[in-house]
């Protein structure tokens, strides 16, 4: 039997290589996530909620006063305050009673805040945006018996007939196992709406300050190619690509819902904290392209 030659085994050899090369390759195409640059660094224009006038913080009453009557828990539950050694200069500290839900509980006793952003540099009609902002929760804080609830983007339709009073929310949060969330409900008179939801895979952090970023591409009309994303720390946590995000064509990113409290008012969660926490949270950056 006539053996191979050097130079057939070494092509085979080579060829060896790019197989099991290209084999690796796929395998880690396969169970890596793509990397994906944070929102805050890929949307150029910018605006920030401000919590101060004449270089003196704002005080509660200032707060509710902007929200126009549309506010829950600010005078009882928020105060801003300076951060040393934090990621911004001020932040939002908010306390939650123990015992307490969101404010639209009919059982619990309502707790955490909530009031609306739309500030006046945002554009008329704004498909895509992203929210960020700090959060610090203590070691010890504990999750409670639900879903918790954090800022997110809020918008709406103005258009008339079939999708009549659509509106649309995101929130940030947590589930009943503590994972980082983010939940998008959708409404609208004469359709049946939509719910998506998507989780990281690791609890979030406690004991340290972590920086949010979250990012929503508002579907095609009535077609499942919209985005949500977000990031903890500059690392893509979760993504969807094909969620149903709208109905009409003229359905757009309004500003921020400042909800922060245990529970989720969208769902009738049952949620609520076990004792009295508090959650600090840096001054909201809102961007969009």
């Amino acid at each position: 039997m006539k053996l191979p030659s050097n130079k057939a085994l070494l092509f085979n050899g080579a060829a060896v290589l790019i197989i099991g090369g290209a084999v690796v390759t796929q395998v880690k195409s396969f169970f890596l996530k793509p990397t994906i640059a944070p929102c805050s660094e890929r949307y150029e224009k910018a605006v920030a909620l401000g919590v101060e006038r004449g270089g003196q913080l704002m005080s509660a009453a200032d707060v509710q006063a902007a929200a126009a009557g549309a506010d829950s828990g600010i005078m009882e539950n928020l105060t801003l305050m300076r951060v040393t050694g934090g990621p911004a200069p001020n932040a939002i500290a908010v306390s939650i009673k123990a015992g307490s839900s969101h404010p639209e509980h009919i059982k619990a006793e309502k707790g955490g805040i909530s009031f609306p952003w739309r500030p006046r540099a945002l554009p008329q009609s704004v498909p895509a945006a992203c929210l960020s902002y700090d959060i610090f929760l203590g070691p010890n804080f504990d999750f409670g018996t639900g879903t918790g609830t954090l800022p997110g983007l809020v918008g709406s339709s103005p258009a008339l007939g079939a999708a009549a009073n659509e509106k649309f929310q995101t929130h940030f949060g947590w589930s009943n196992k503590g994972l980082p969330r983010l939940r998008f409900a959708l409404t609208a008179e004469k359709e049946p709406g939509a719910r998506e939801s998507i989780t990281a895979e690791s609890p979030f952090p406690r004991g340290r300050w972590v920086r949010v970023d979250q990012e929503i591409i508002l579907s095609t009309p009535n077609k499942r190619d919209g985005t949500l994303r977000f990031w903890l720390d500059g690392a893509l946590m979760a993504e969807k690509r094909d969620a149903f995000l709208r109905y009409s064509a003229d359905g757009t990113i309004e500003g921020v819902l400042s909800d922060i409290y245990f529970g989720s008012s969208t769902n009738g969660s049952e949620g609520r904290a076990n004792k009295a926490e508090q959650i600090l949270v840096t001054p909201y950056e809102l961007r969009w392209k």
